[in-house]
């Protein structure tokens, strides 16, 4: 679906996901984590670092005062070919 952008969304998705990260800041004054994404978006965790991804980030960043502000997964552009 297209949705048509007036002069009001110059830059839209850059503020979108300034306005999400800002968001993001606020709800970590009330919880230790939270993961911010993309609606399309899924997170998966390497099986051989752990069972499940919140084993793996208690495993890695189990320590709250010492774990990072954020986390940056790595992200894969899937594209479905058929044929």
């Amino acid at each position: 679906m297209n949705l048509p952008r007036d002069a009001g969304m110059f830059k839209f998705d850059r503020r979108r996901w300034r306005m999400l990260g800002h968001f993001a800041t606020g709800l970590l004054d009330f919880y230790n984590r939270m993961i911010v994404s993309d609606v399309d978006e899924i997170l998966v965790v390497d099986p051989r670092a752990a069972a499940n991804l919140v084993d793996h980030i208690v495993d890695k960043y189990g320590n709250v005062r010492t774990a990072p502000k954020n986390i940056s997964p790595l992200c894969l552009e899937l594209i479905h070919l058929p044929g």
